[in-house]
């Protein structure tokens, strides 16, 4: 591509393309495809330069060259290492070079009132020109000139293509994908560079952001855009990143589908999701992680899978079964309206709480009593460690998860965000594994004190639920088992090995066939004693976790009137 103005105001700015190019028309067609991938040194010929400029051969046959000693004329016979012919700059009027630093309309006052009345190309240079002028960016008329550029060659007939693997585009099939109201050079910026086929395609997040969490979960965090969107090739995963990239081979090429996308495309999901692939994806194609798997994983808020709106019913079915009976004060003595009634006073007295100085008792009793435990704290340490090993990691997980979330929705690009979803990232493979064993290790313990003190109890303290804590022994052990499996299935990938509980389960599985098949059944396994534990939870005597901050908060204003 040539700039007509920088060109007009150079050394051969008035120099006709032609007599340079004299060769340009013998050619059929031009450019010539089989030209394209070859270097711009090949098209060079010294006896080009020398017809004008003799003189200088003279010189260079004499030993020197613009001042300077050669020893040997072949170490300078291409002129192009130094030279641009295109733009090599001349003396002005004002004694001064070109500089193409400083606006171009700045220079050539000196010949033109404005840069729009720069002479027109000669009637020779103008079919020149009509390709090789250079574009500018934010010209209305860039697409099409692009366009015409590049389907000059792509555009071809196959029976009439000089070269029979050159890509082929057809242009009616390519106004109907979704890119083509851009320029081809906003994709293929470095298309109109010899060595064609060697220049890189524009990476698609410069112009797009990474999907949020609840479109492409953190699963895919090392899965290229065009993986899924691409409409031609297949994936592979890069040996070298470990990135799922998509190899696009020679029949999509030829048939002009390279540029169909895939958007919201369920078939997407089955070029990995499979049976027996390769890419350590499990066989089922499976849901975000809802709104009840919260509380341990980066999750969003969302209900639309049937584990999740089964067990969420039954929580909230659970839930005001509790407030109509605390809310009546017994069963049956009270009617409906009476209840309703009480219900619409405990709104507005916590309304008028939260909107209020009271507010500040509220929080304080939420951080000493709710979230230190003081209370089982000053009864009994042990039972306050034990029950810590639980409490805490839950509470810190939903933290980072959720902070993990909103990070994808706000700065999906991030290297931070990249961190916190990668599940084989040293810290987050660390972070989780951690945690999840602090959960495990409570619960046995919990197991074991009520086994060995089956009655002991503390005044005023819930007794130990031995469903509740099965259910959540059951849901820890088989989320490391399919943390084990997916670590396998993947190939044992680096970073996983600060998983620690979860790389040693991986161990007892590795070169295992068929993980991708049993990984979805684990997965939803895994869902089902979760959404059991939640429905579960208002019936159980572990419904304090939910109660107890409640109680402690009123009590506390209770306290504060008192006084």
């Amino acid at each position: 591509m040539v700039d007509p103005e920088r060109f007009h105001i150079s050394v051969h700015g008035q120099t006709s393309c032609s007599e340079c190019h004299g060769d340009i028309a013998d050619g059929n067609p031009h450019p010539d495809p089989g030209d394209v991938n070859r270097p711009l040194s090949d098209f060079f010929n010294p006896e080009t330069c020398a017809d004008c400029h003799d003189s200088i051969e003279d010189m260079v046959n004499e030993g020197s060259h613009g001042g300077e000693e050669i020893n040997k004329a072949e170490d300078i016979e291409n002129c192009l290492k130094c030279h641009d012919p295109h733009y090599d700059p001349a003396r002005t009027t004002l004694g001064t070079d070109f500089n193409k630093d400083i606006p171009i309309d700045q220079q050539c006052h000196v010949c033109h009132d404005k840069k729009e009345n720069l002479p027109d190309p000669s009637e020779d240079d103008k079919p020149c020109l009509a390709c090789h002028a250079l574009v500018k960016s934010g010209d209305p008329s860039e697409k099409e000139k692009t366009a015409r550029f590049c389907f000059h060659c792509h555009g071809r007939p196959r029976e009439v293509s000089a070269i029979p693997w050159m890509p082929f585009l057809d242009e009616k099939g390519y106004a109907a994908t979704p890119h083509s109201g851009l320029s081809c050079l906003a994709c293929h910026a470095g298309s109109v560079k010899f060595g064609h086929s060697g220049n890189p395609t524009v990476a698609c997040r410069n112009c797009h952001s990474a999907h949020d969490e609840s479109t492409a979960h953190e699963a895919h965090v090392n899965v290229s855009c065009e993986t899924c969107h691409l409409g031609a090739g297949v994936p592979v995963r890069d040996p070298e990143t470990q990135t799922l990239v998509m190899e696009v081979s020679i029949a999509p090429l030829l048939s002009g589908n390279v540029h169909q996308m895939r958007i919201d495309d369920k078939v997407s999901c089955t070029r990995c999701h499979y049976k027996g692939n390769e890419f350590g994806a499990s066989a089922m194609v499976l849901p975000a992680k809802s709104v009840i798997c919260m509380p341990c994983h980066t999750a969003v808020f969302t209900i639309n899978d049937p584990v999740t709106l089964i067990s969420l019913s039954l929580f909230i079915l659970g839930m005001f079964s509790f407030g109509f009976v605390v809310l009546s004060g017994s069963i049956g003595k009270e009617g409906f309206t009476s209840r309703w009634m009480k219900l619409k006073t405990t709104v507005r007295a916590v309304i008028s709480v939260v909107f209020s100085a009271k507010i500040v008792l509220i929080l304080k009793s939420l951080v000493i009593d709710s979230l230190l435990q003081r209370r089982l704290f000053t009864q009994s340490r042990s039972r306050w460690a034990i029950h810590g090993l639980i409490f805490y990691p839950f509470v810190l997980r939903f933290l980072y998860g959720l902070i993990a979330l909103f990070l994808s929705l706000w700065m999906p690009d991030s290297t931070l965000t990249r961190v916190m979803l990668d599940k084989n990232h040293p810290v987050s493979a660390l972070w989780f594994d951690l945690t999840g064993m602090m959960v495990l290790t409570g619960v046995v313990l919990i197991i074991i004190a009520r086994k060995q003190r089956p009655t002991a109890g503390f005044a005023d303290m819930p007794g130990s639920d031995a469903m509740g804590s099965l259910l959540l022994a059951g849901i820890v052990v088989i989320g490391f088992i399919l943390e084990g499996v997916r670590i396998a299935m993947t190939g044992i990938p680096s970073g996983s090995c600060y998983a620690v509980l979860g790389y040693a389960v991986s161990r007892l599985f590795d070169g295992m066939s068929g993980l991708s098949d049993i990984h979805g059944y684990l997965w939803y396994g895994h869902a089902v004693l979760t959404g059991m534990f939640l429905a579960y939870l208002p019936f159980s005597r572990m419904l304090h976790m939910i109660v107890a901050p409640i109680v402690l908060a009123a009590g506390s204003l209770d306290n504060e009137r008192k006084h």
